[in-house]
């Protein structure tokens, strides 16, 4: 006969929720990978030595390097690597010179650092690898009680009998408690080569209109330069080295136009109307500009004096004045003024007259002055990281939200 189990509502939602906490905990515990323990080389030390007598540390260390590189190789998003040494001694009498408890494992843990440093020495040059030792106050002592008499006669008073099972049953537990390792981790998040990391960050604010990535990035040994790749947009790159440099074209860029020839002319209004309003902003520092009533300045600028002459000039007003109303030009005299003649007509038209009777007041200084704007598929900056261990990345986004891509690009 089979037996049926009925599961109330209560029972239903318990089971789920243990499954999620188990699911949570799972993947809590699978987050981090980046770590890798390697040997207890304690017993690699003579009974009460701190030195590589015989170098048979030294070709243990050795030995290990290639599981390292390995390791490294592994956790291509690590930009850097720490090996922390621990130590720790049991509550066995020191030998002379060793004194105070703890002394013998921290001389033991600086002969391993010692001797990792010269293993590793190519990393640590190349800024990949830090060796950590540990302090007098953070080396482990042992719990176990200790008796002379017992170790005597477990062991032979002049140690005759270390050999024998009964003095390795006996040192059993101060052996564990007897330690020099290693624990290498990866921290940090590094850039991968070839691979596409996309932002999606927020429209920044006047006057700096400056957005940065908030992680700062390792920048991988064999990356030869970093490919920028903007959308509709237009955004100008940020790269920041990790000793303060910025690096930035002279120019703001997209991958691709707008459809509308109504939303080109806004980002160029937009754009010469910020600058006008925030001359001194780091975003328009050192960029390239282009003349909006001058046709020949810019073959990829929309147009602009043969839109003002035509019937539909009404467009190029209403993107006047929706541009004075979203970067704040309206509370300006001279910007007010252009937009109350706009409004005139009623049919909110730019035309000839109003644009000649502003110029020298308003148009003159504003669109001479209009950033540049670059639409290209790739923009390439060269960078490796002999020029920067780490960089925050990020873009002047004065018009909209900024989305934009970096991929690095390695050898």
């Amino acid at each position: 006969m089979k037996k049926v189990i009925r599961l109330t509502e209560a029972d239903i939602e318990n089971i789920v929720r243990r499954v999620i906490k188990e699911q949570e905990q799972s993947s809590v515990e699978n987050v981090n990978q980046s770590v890798l323990d390697l040997p207890n080389f304690n017993n690699l030390f003579s009974i009460g030595q701190y030195e590589d007598t015989d170098g048979k540390i030294k070709s243990a260390i050795d030995a290990q390097k290639p599981k390292i590189i390995e390791f490294i190789q592994q956790n291509p998003q690590n930009p850097e690597f720490t090996a922390q040494i621990n130590s720790g001694e049991s509550q066995i009498t020191n030998p002379a010179g060793f004194k105070q408890k703890g002394s013998l494992a921290l001389a033991r843990a600086k002969t391993v650092s010692t001797l990792l440093k010269d293993t590793m020495s190519d990393l640590i040059a190349d800024g990949y690898f830090t060796i950590i030792e540990p302090t007098l106050e953070e080396v482990k002592i042992g719990t176990t009680p200790y008796s002379s008499s017992e170790f005597v006669k477990a062991c032979g008073a002049n140690k005759e009998k270390m050999d024998s099972a009964e003095c390795k049953e006996y040192l059993k537990p101060y052996n564990e408690e007897q330690f020099v390792s290693i624990k290498v981790s990866g921290k940090g998040e590094s850039l991968i080569c070839n691979t596409e990391l996309q932002i999606k960050g927020k429209q920044a604010s006047a006057p700096n209109f400056e957005y940065l990535y908030e992680k700062e990035l390792g920048v991988a040994r064999e990356m030869t330069g970093i490919l920028f790749k903007a959308f509709t947009i237009p955004d100008r790159p940020i790269i920041i080295s990790d000793k303060g440099q910025r690096v930035s074209p002279p120019f703001f860029v997209r991958e691709t136009k707008s459809n509308m020839p109504s939303e080109e002319q806004k980002y160029y209004m937009e754009m010469a109307m910020l600058r006008y309003l925030y001359p001194d902003s780091p975003a328009f520092a050192g960029v390239e500009t282009v003349v909006l009533y001058q046709s020949d300045s810019d073959k990829n600028m929309p147009p602009f004096m043969n839109v003002i002459d035509s019937r539909f000039n009404s467009i190029l007003g209403k993107k006047f004045k929706e541009v004075a109303e979203k970067t704040g030009g309206i509370n300006k005299p001279e910007i007010k003024k252009v937009v109350d003649e706009i409004d005139s007509d009623g049919e909110s038209r730019l035309t000839r007259k109003i644009f000649t009777d502003n110029f020298e007041s308003l148009f003159k200084p504003m669109w001479s002055q209009c950033p540049k704007i670059k639409t290209q598929s790739r923009t390439v900056f060269n960078f490796t990281r002999e020029q920067s261990k780490t960089i925050r990345i990020g873009s002047y986004a004065p018009l909209d939200k900024t989305i934009f891509s970096i991929t690095p690009i390695c050898s």
